[in-house]
This record gives structure tokens, C-alpha cells and sequence, in this order.
């Protein structure tokens, strides 16, 4: 059986020994792209993969060409990177690490990140830093802002929003929660909130997973109520920030900052995306989608991936 692996495990050492024992592994780890992909995937039976980095789609046309993939394996909780129906059309099996709540609780490295990104608006981290780069020990344009005295929104209660709501409650004046997905009890009576009230905090962080009813969630309509000085913080997915909005909004109010960890095309040339314009490329902190690429994390999921792998497989 071969295993078509599209991204990096060689630094995985147990997760390459537990492939090697389902199959014969072939690698893609660098130049990920939809051509070499391919070309490695035709006559596997799995394909293993993780969205980070990754350089491309997994469409119909790139599925339909595999003709003997038996497994599409993502280490991974999102899915916005392969077109699902297609793999149910082809009777190809998904295992992914969506529903495996109960597992996935212990990685928080996604978490912890958006917490990373909170710190480093609010306290202008990359601003700080540029001073020293530029040799300049100076302090002026770095003026943050302190966390006991603002409100905190959080946008999706699941997982990753109650880790970073359980840090915000220690750390920030209020918290504010909105939901509508969940059983409402779930969250506490007094930091329940509609979407306009989340709108009015001064940090927002937006944990929440990409689909029909939340893309483009952060809208126009939701900017236009947002504080001019607002931070917004997002390590979910990029197409939940409609980011021409983003960027009109960010030009007219020169003390907001957008700091992400996911950009709506990752796909494309970075250069060409709109928040790295001027004149508000300075209220943007964008970080390549490394919010669960963390040492134990990529083991964790990566190993999990495997085994849900190996139960499937003797099930069938």
C-alpha cells in the first residue's frame, strides 16, 4: 500500500515509523505544489496531508486522478483545503480531527497563539522591535494598551475559545462571549453576548470554523461598529475577515490593528494581498499560519491522525 505523505513528518520520527509500518511511504515535503502532488498521489492508496503551507487544493479534478486512494488523512481540524464531496462521491474515506474533542483538547498551541498575537498588538511588539532593528531605543511609538483595563470579545466558544477565554478572564476587565451554535448554558450568564455587543470590545478574537454562515463574517457592517482603536485577532480562517473591509477600515482608523494568523487566499502570491498595502501595512500583524506548528502539537495531531488511521483500516 502506498501513502502519499504532503507534508513534512521527516522531524516526526514516530510518526514516520507508524506510516512505514501501513505502507510504502512517498514524500512531498517541500514544493508542495498541485503538480508534484499530484504526480506522487496517482497510485496511492492514502493520502496524508495537513493544510499548512500547503500550495494548493485538493479538488475533484486532483481527486478523481487518483484512482486507487482509498484514504484522505488530514491532520487537521479545519477542511477548507479539499473539496469533501468529491471524496464522498469517490467513496474515498475522510479522516480528519475535527470531532475528536476529546483529543483535541489537549493541543492548545492554537490558542496560545492567538494569545501570542492579543500581546503583540496590544504592546506593538512588531513597532518595538523595528525601533531596535533601526538602532533606535525609543518608546513613543510604542505605546500599547494594558489588558486589565479593556473588554474582551470572543467570537466561537468551542475548544479554542475556552482556552482563550479561561486566559482573558484572569488577565482581562470584562469578557464577552458570543456563540449561537452552542447550548447557551455552556457559557457563563454574565459573559453572554450578542454579535453587536462583541463588536463594541476592544480586543476581539475570532475562534470560529469557516463555512457558508461565517464567511465573511467580519463585514462591513460589523467594522462600522467596531471601536476606532479595536484590535481584532484571528487564528481560525481567513475568509471569515472579509479583508477589503478590513483594509478600508484599518486606513480610516489608524490606531486599529488586524493580527492573523491566516490570510483568505493562502494560496496566492503574498505580496498581492491588500492588508500588506500602505497606507495600513503598519496595523497588520500576519504570521504564516503557524498556530498549531508547534513541536508537540504537530506530534500530537500528526500522531493522532495516524492512529485514526489504523482504526479505520482494521475496521474495513
Amino acid at each position: 500500500m502506498k501513502i502519499s505523505v504532503h507534508t513534512k513528518i521527516s522531524d516526526l520520527v514516530d510518526v514516520h515509523s507508524a506510516l512505514s509500518k501501513i505502507g510504502l511511504i512517498t514524500t512531498v515535503e517541500t514544493n508542495v505544489t498541485y503538480e508534484n502532488a499530484l504526480n506522487d498521489a496517482q497510485n496511492a492508496e492514502i493520502i496524508f496531508t495537513n493544510p499548512n503551507n500547503l500550495g494548493f487544493f485538493y479538488s475533484r479534478e486532483f481527486i478523481d486522478q487518483c484512482q486507487s486512494l482509498r484514504y484522505f488523512v488530514t491532520a487537521s481540524t479545519g477542511l477548507d483545503h479539499v473539496d469533501i464531496t468529491a471524496l464522498r462521491d469517490r467513496n474515498v474515506q475522510l479522516i480528519c480531527l475535527r470531532h475528536d474533542a476529546d483529543f483535541m483538547s489537549k493541543v492548545t498551541a492554537t490558542a496560545e497563539h492567538a494569545l501570542c498575537l492579543t500581546f503583540a498588538g496590544l504592546r506593538k511588539l512588531p513597532a518595538a522591535f523595528e525601533n531596535i532593528k533601526q538602532k533606535s531605543w525609543s518608546w513613543e511609538n510604542c505605546v500599547g494598551r494594558q489588558l486589565s483595563n479593556l473588554t474582551v470579545g470572543v467570537l466561537g466558544y468551542g475548544r479554542l475559545g475556552k482556552i482563550y477565554s479561561n486566559a482573558m478572564r484572569q488577565l482581562s476587565n470584562e469578557l464577552l462571549v458570543h456563540d449561537p451554535f452552542i447550548d447557551q448554558a455552556l457559557i457563563p450568564q454574565n459573559e453572554r453576548a450578542s454579535f453587536l455587543q462583541i463588536a463594541n470590545c476592544d480586543v476581539i478574537s475570532i475562534h470560529v470554523h469557516l463555512a457558508d454562515d461565517t464567511k465573511n463574517l467580519i463585514d462591513p457592517s460589523l467594522l462600522s461598529r467596531c471601536k476606532s482603536d479595536v484590535l481584532i485577532v484571528n487564528t481560525s480562517r481567513g475568509g471569515i475577515v472579509d479583508e477589503t473591509a478590513m483594509a478600508d477600515f484599518l486606513s480610516e482608523n489608524p490606531e486599529a490593528i488586524y493580527a492573523t494568523d491566516v490570510l483568505a487566499d493562502e494560496l496566492s502570491c503574498i505580496s498581492e494581498n491588500i492588508l500588506l498595502s500602505s497606507p495600513h501595512q503598519s496595523q497588520v500583524i500576519i504570521t504564516p499560519h503557524i498556530g498549531g506548528m508547534t513541536k508537540e502539537s504537530r506530534a500530537l495531531a500528526y500522531g493522532r491522525a495516524v492512529q485514526l488511521l489504523q482504526g479505520k483500516m482494521q475496521q474495513s
